[in-house]
C-alpha cells in the first residue's frame, strides 16, 4: 500500500540523525561567536547602548546562524507536509488524512503553553521571519489584528521587527537555551513519530491497516533508534 511507503519515509531516522547532526554544528559557529564577544566584555555583556562594532558584528554572526538553523530544520517539516500530502492523493483523497499545511503543523505537536501554538508551527513561523522580515513594512506589524498570519504568529512569540536577539528569542521560546541547536531536530522527529502514529490511528478506525514502525523485528526498533556515537554530544540523548 501507498500510505505504508510514506509512512516509512515520514519515521525514517536516518534523516533525522542527519538532521540534528547538521544542527549540532550550525550551533557551533554561534558559540564560537559568543565566545569572542564575552572575551572582550565578559558573559554578562554591556548595555546595547556600548555595544561595540565588534559586539554588533557577533551578535549578527549569532542571528544568521540561527536563523539558519531553523531554516534547515523547516526543510525537515516542510518535508513532512509534503508526504502528508502525497499520502492523501494516493490514498484516494480519504476525509480523515490531514493534506493542508495548517493542519499537518499542529497535528500531534507539542503546544506551547503561552503562545497556544504548536512547537512545530513556532519553528516553520521563526524560520519564515528570518527569511521574509525584510520584506514586511513596519505598518504591517500595527495591530491586532494581522493581516499577515506569519507576522500575527510571530509576535505571539514575541518576535517583532526591530531588536538584537530576535531570532535568540525564538530559540528561548522552545526552552533551548544554549546554542546547540540539535534539539530543534529532536523536537521534529519526537513530531514525525508521533504523526504517523496519528495515521495509523486513523486509519484502523476506517478500516486501513498501516504496518507498525519497525514490523519485521521486534528488536528492530532499539536497533535501528541507537544514535550512531559520532552524532552524539555529551548532552544528547537520541530518539525515539
Amino acid at each position: 500500500m501507498f500510505i505504508d511507503f510514506w509512512i516509512d519515509r515520514l519515521e525514517d531516522p536516518f534523516e533525522m540523525f542527519a538532521l540534528i547532526g547538521v544542527l549540532r554544528s550550525i550551533g557551533q559557529i554561534a558559540n564560537d561567536s559568543l565566545s569572542r564577544r564575552s572575551e572582550r566584555a565578559g558573559w554578562w555583556g554591556v548595555s546595547p547602548k556600548y555595544y561595540s562594532v565588534e559586539d554588533e558584528h557577533d551578535i549578527e554572526v549569532v542571528e544568521h546562524v540561527i536563523g539558519s538553523g531553523f531554516v534547515v530544520a523547516q526543510t525537515s517539516i516542510t518535508q513532512a507536509v509534503t508526504l502528508l500530502k502525497r499520502m492523501h492523493e494516493d490514498a484516494g483523497c480519504p476525509v480523515w488524512l490531514p493534506k493542508d499545511k495548517a493542519v499537518v503543523l499542529n497535528t500531534a505537536a507539542p503546544i506551547h503553553p503561552d503562545a497556544g501554538l504548536s512547537k512545530i508551527a513556532i519553528i516553520n513561523t521563526a524560520a519564515d521571519y528570518y527569511k521574509h522580515r525584510s520584506e514586511w513594512k513596519e505598518v504591517e506589524w500595527v495591530g491586532p489584528p494581522y493581516k499577515n498570519k506569519t507576522i500575527a504568529n510571530a509576535v505571539e512569540i514575541g518576535l517583532g521587527p526591530k531588536g538584537y536577539h530576535n531570532m535568540e528569542s525564538a530559540l528561548r521560546e522552545l526552552q533551548i537555551y544554549d546554542y546547540n541547536m540539535s534539539p530543534l531536530g529532536r523536537v521534529i522527529g519526537d513530531w514525525r513519530e508521533a504523526l504517523a502514529d496519528h495515521v495509523r490511528s486513523e486509519g484502523k478506525k476506517h478500516g486501513v491497516d498501516i504496518h507498525p514502525r519497525y514490523p519485521e523485528d521486534p528488536d528492530a526498533g532499539e536497533q535501528a533508534s541507537a544514535t550512531p556515537p559520532a552524532l552524539l554530544g555529551d548532552d544528547d540523548v537520541p530518539f525515539p
